[in-house]
């Protein structure tokens, strides 16, 4: 099956370029490499751990995790669209 992501292959360096356009994110991975590396965000990668045990009420998981490189930080992409609000009230 045809990957759906568009992506380029640079041969004389050895690099792909991946483009996450839902979440505007373009990630490169260089020969020899396990990590994709962030285009918009520099010094960080694509973290390993997608984990997101403290967001709650996201209607799909389509959000990405991305890690400083020397994993002091994180931050979270989260798709636009995929927001939303419920309020409840609460009976005291």
């Amino acid at each position: 099956m045809p990957s759906k992501l568009p992506y380029t292959l640079k041969h004389q360096v050895s690099v792909l370029e991946i483009e996450i356009r839902r979440l505007r994110l373009s990630v490169t991975l260089h020969s020899g490499r396990s990590s994709l590396h962030s285009r918009q965000y520099p010094s960080t990668m694509i973290d390993t751990d997608q984990l997101l045990s403290t967001l709650i009420g996201l209607r799909n998981k389509h959000a990405l995790v991305l890690v400083h490189v020397n994993k002091c930080d994180r931050k979270v992409l989260i798709q636009e669209d995929t927001l939303a609000a419920h309020f409840r009230t609460l009976k005291r």
